[in-house]
C-alpha cells in the first residue's frame, strides 16, 4: 500500500505472526508516469502510463513518489492538461521527444517535492500556468533553447536559455524568503532559513 502525506509517498507493509503484528513504513520507491492525454484532466488515472511507449497503465494519478514525464513517444496527442485538484509529484521532465508545447494549467497547485523540473535538449517551449509549490530546495534545469514559462502566481518566471544566457553560462536564482508572500490577501512572509 502506498500512502501519501504531503507530497511524500510511503510504502506500508503489515506483517503478522502468531504473537504480534508489525507495521513497516518506508519511503516509497520512485515510479515513472508518462502523460497520455486522453482527456485534459491531470487527475484522471487513465491519462497516465508507466512507460514512454504508453503500453502499460499506471493505474492511478501520480503522487509525491512519482517522476512525471511529458513526451510524444507515449502517443500523447493532447499535451494540454488541467489540474482538477491539488497534485504532488517528485519531479517533472519535458523530454527531448516533447517537441510540441505542453501546457499545465488550472486553479489548483502543483507541488514538486524536490526533484525539480527539467527541460531536455530539443524540447519545445512549455507553459505551467497553475500555481507551483516547491516543497524543498530543488534545481530547475533547462537544456532546451526554448523557454519554460511558469506563471501560476503573482510573479511570472520565464527561463529562455536561447536569449537569456551565453553558451555554457550558468545561472543561479536566489529567492529571498522574506520577499515571498502567499496570495490569500494576508501577508505571511516565509521564514528565513
Amino acid at each position: 500500500t502506498i500512502l501519501t502525506l504531503g507530497s511524500i509517498g510511503y510504502t506500508l507493509t503489515l506483517t503478522q505472526t502468531a504473537t504480534n503484528k508489525q507495521l513497516t513504513v518506508a519511503t516509497a520507491t520512485l515510479e515513472d508516469a508518462y502523460w497520455m492525454g486522453g482527456t485534459v484532466d491531470w487527475n484522471t488515472a487513465a491519462n497516465w502510463k508507466t512507460d514512454a511507449g504508453g503500453a502499460t497503465p499506471l493505474g492511478h494519478v501520480p503522487t509525491g513518489a512519482t517522476s512525471v514525464f511529458f513526451t510524444v513517444t507515449s502517443g500523447a496527442t493532447n499535451l494540454a492538461t488541467t489540474l482538477s485538484a491539488d497534485v504532488a509529484i517528485s519531479r517533472l521532465t519535458f523530454t527531448t521527444a516533447a517537441t510540441s508545447s505542453v501546457t499545465i494549467g488550472g486553479v489548483n497547485t502543483l507541488t514538486i517535492s524536490g526533484g525539480g523540473i527539467t527541460t531536455e535538449t530539443g524540447t519545445a517551449a512549455h507553459v505551467i500556468s497553475t500555481a507551483v509549490a516547491m516543497e524543498t530546495s530543488q534545481t530547475w534545469t533547462t537544456n532546451s533553447a526554448n523557454p519554460l514559462t511558469v506563471s501560476g502566481g503573482p510573479t511570472i518566471w520565464t527561463i529562455n536559455p536561447d536569449s537569456d544566457f551565453a553558451f555554457s553560462e550558468l545561472c543561479t536564482a536566489t529567492i529571498a524568503a522574506t520577499n515571498v508572500q502567499d496570495q490569500d490577501g494576508s501577508p505571511d512572509p516565509m521564514a528565513a532559513p
